[in-house]
């Protein structure tokens, strides 16, 4: 039997993964039933900084919508810095994720004071490690992360029989498919993990090995979660 794709990241995004997951692939079942919504926040008045540490590309349509002016970015993953091109903004530099980040901005010379523009939730420190390198940086929540109650086609999905890969961006998303899912997801799932910290936390709604991307970035989530819909089950791979 085919898996099901089950993908509880917001709406906008899980759409556009399951466009790139699902291409060529037929008869692959994809139930979208976001756990967050993202909704944007007012940004503090302040003076425009030299450079924007910018982490996602939520966080970049945030920005562009509250702030007209476009200084240059430090991105976190090639899907940020294009969504940052997009927008109008040109970039200083880019890396996989927030810990290369850190050191390629303090490999530079220092642009002058920076904003980490950030959701309220975040895995990562960045503005925290960037001061105590000693470099100026104010910091700004510019969205938030709201938490959703699980839709109904996500729990009907996995009360019914058959394999369901479900993909995990973050250790927050994790704990809150743990919380939110119920009883019944325990156990229930092939997993597709961005990282080994998100791993360790959904190890409970594995149903057998869990994936792990070799590079924490959305296209390495994608060849998994392809590889997982369209070959062997996931849970019989070698954890990565």
């Amino acid at each position: 039997m085919t898996p099901s794709l089950l993908l509880t990241r917001p709406a906008a995004a899980a759409a556009r993964f399951a466009e790139e997951v699902t291409r060529d692939l037929e008869g692959i079942e994809t139930v979208i039933a976001p756990l967050i919504e993202i909704r944007a926040l007012p940004l503090p008045e302040m003076a425009p900084p030299a450079a924007v540490v910018l982490a996602s590309g939520n966080a970049v349509r945030a920005y562009a919508q509250g702030q007209p002016d476009r200084p240059p970015v430090f991105a976190v993953g090639p899907r940020t810095a294009a969504a940052a091109r997009a927008e109008g903004f040109g970039i200083l530099s880019e890396a996989p994720d927030a810990m290369a980040l850190i050191a390629a901005i303090l490999a530079r010379p220092d642009p002058g004071p920076m904003l980490v523009a950030r959701g309220r939730h975040v895995a990562r420190d960045i503005a925290g490690a960037l001061r105590a390198a000693g470099r100026e940086v104010a910091e700004a929540v510019i969205y938030d992360q709201a938490e959703l109650p699980p839709p109904p086609a996500a729990l009907a999905l996995i009360r019914a029989p058959g394999e369901i890969v479900l993909p995990l961006f973050s250790p927050r998303s994790a704990r809150l498919a743990l919380a939110t899912l119920g009883p019944a997801a325990r156990g229930r799932f092939t997993l597709a993990a961005i990282s080994p910290a998100v791993a360790e936390v959904a190890e409970p709604l594995a149903r057998g090995r869990i994936v792990v991307a070799p590079q924490p970035d959305g296209e390495a989530m994608v060849d998994i979660v392809r590889a997982a819909l369209s070959g062997p089950a996931v849970a019989d791979r070698p954890q990565a």
